[in-house]
């Protein structure tokens, strides 16, 4: 449970640019508590998800998309076709 914690937390943390457009965390306490799940350092987590040193397991052509739940319409149960 504190892996999906952790992703939890990755995803409220969110990802900016930030100084000579070198990303980092938009709101750095989310990703202290998700180092902290999963049992690492905060500089750790920077160094595994913001490194271009090659070591990811993601390639530089794949894009990852965070939305708000904001961005994506409501779901009601009224919605649901019964069948």
């Amino acid at each position: 449970t504190n892996v999906l914690a952790a992703i939890y937390h990755l995803g409220c943390a969110g990802a900016v640019k930030g100084n000579a457009n070198k990303p980092q965390f938009a709101k750095p306490p989310w990703a202290q508590k998700a180092a902290a799940l999963l049992g690492t350092t905060i500089e750790e987590l920077n160094k595994s998800i913001f490194s271009s040193g090659g070591t990811s397991t993601l390639n530089r052509g794949t894009s990852l998309r965070v939305s708000s739940a904001m961005d994506r319409p409501a779901y009601l149960p009224s919605d649901a076709q019964a069948t």
